[in-house]
């Protein structure tokens, strides 16, 4: 299974800051096509944009994906790391 962005926890994290998406990308450090890719459903090239984004909004790799087919409580089995 293709792990799949959460855009919805995105949005969500970007409102509960009250961020929209000029300020999001300069809090982040990203460009707005980037953001706007990542809105969109699109993984980056590079992944260290979503590394940021996660940083910026304060929310963790785990809730930044989804995987078909399983309840949020099935998210152990999706593990990325830095490094």
């Amino acid at each position: 299974m293709t792990p799949s962005l959460n855009v919805g926890r995105i949005y969500a994290a970007m409102k509960a800051k009250g961020w929209g998406r000029k300020t999001t990308c300069v809090n982040c450090g990203m460009a707005n096509e980037t953001l706007n890719k990542i809105l969109a459903g699109q993984i980056p090239r590079r992944i260290d944009a979503l590394f940021r984004l996660c940083d910026g909004l304060e929310i963790s790799m785990r809730e930044l994906f989804v995987i078909p087919g399983s309840d949020p409580g099935g998210m152990e089995h999706f593990e990325i790391r830095r490094g």
